[in-house]
């Protein structure tokens, strides 16, 4: 029955996205059975943790998107990252595979650290996203985050300080959506579920430091229009010449191995609790 009212409940979300263009029919395939599998598990914090960022994220991206598209039309600037506000099935498994992968962990074994780490890996996803879209909005130029020179806004590996604190917001929105649940209609002790807010807010913006550090360090990049450079093959290019990275390494993996890598270290901090 679970599974029955997640399929529901999943299908009812993700609809009207594709109709708003929020969603590609893959990503509604693809966040349909990411939602159905971790509502049929029975773990509703972990369900309201994906809804949290489906939902922040996806009226954070229309929001950027409009704010960028007036930008560039008055300044005459292309967007050369690869981030677009309509989402496939590569870009859901790529932000909800970590959770998934956790949620199966707890549901099989049943130990509490793989719930937390569920978490966690939708507090990266969402930290990720909120220092994208917000901090791409900010007046300062970005700067790379292991060089500390200057790079073209949007281009991963720049950073910004509006960016790190829409980062830590992000997790921290996540957090407080779990933690709200769970005091709500769960069984952990208050004392055990402030370290665990405290873990995943920490360690998903952890997973966005790591997300800009592995797509500085080996995402692939392409020579684009003039000298510019962008994450993605583009129809006005100079030869779409890869420049830097590791072809097979888009922005997808960096996003699913640096959600993974928080949740392993969060899992692990709390396991030796």
């Amino acid at each position: 029955m679970n599974y029955i009212l997640g399929f529901i409940l999943s299908l009812g979300i993700t609809l009207p996205a594709y109709y708003k263009r929020a969603l590609t029919g893959s990503g509604v395939l693809a966040a349909v059975v990411l939602g159905t599998l971790l509502y049929g598990f029975g773990e509703v914090s972990v369900y309201l943790a994906l809804i949290a960022f489906f939902g922040s994220s996806t009226a954070l991206s229309k929001v950027s998107g409009r704010i960028l598209e007036r930008r560039h039309e008055a300044e005459g600037i292309e967007r050369l990252h690869e981030k677009g506000d309509r989402r496939d099935h590569t870009q859901a498994i790529a932000n909800g595979g970590v959770a998934l992968l956790c949620a199966v962990l707890y549901k099989v074994f049943g130990h509490e650290v793989f719930r937390v780490g569920a978490v966690i890996g939708f507090a990266a996803a969402n930290a990720d996203t909120w220092a994208s879209e917000i901090g791409v909005l900010s007046k300062e130029t970005p700067v790379n985050i292991l060089s500390r020179t200057p790079v073209p806004k949007g281009l991963s590996g720049g950073v910004t300080r509006l960016g790190f604190l829409a980062s830590l917001a992000g997790a921290g929105f996540i957090a407080g959506t779990y933690v709200f649940i769970e005091a709500l209609w769960g069984d952990v002790a208050l004392g055990v579920l402030l370290v665990q807010a405290v873990a995943v807010t920490g360690f998903g913006f952890l997973g966005s430091v790591i997300d800009s550090i592995i797509g500085e360090k080996w995402q692939a990049k392409y020579l684009a229009v003039g000298s510019e450079v962008a994450e993605y093959l583009t129809e006005r290019s100079d030869g779409n010449r890869r420049v830097v990275g590791i072809k097979k390494i888009d922005n997808n993996v960096v996003n699913f191995v640096s959600g993974l890598l928080s949740a392993l270290l969060g899992m692990g901090v709390i396991a030796g609790f």
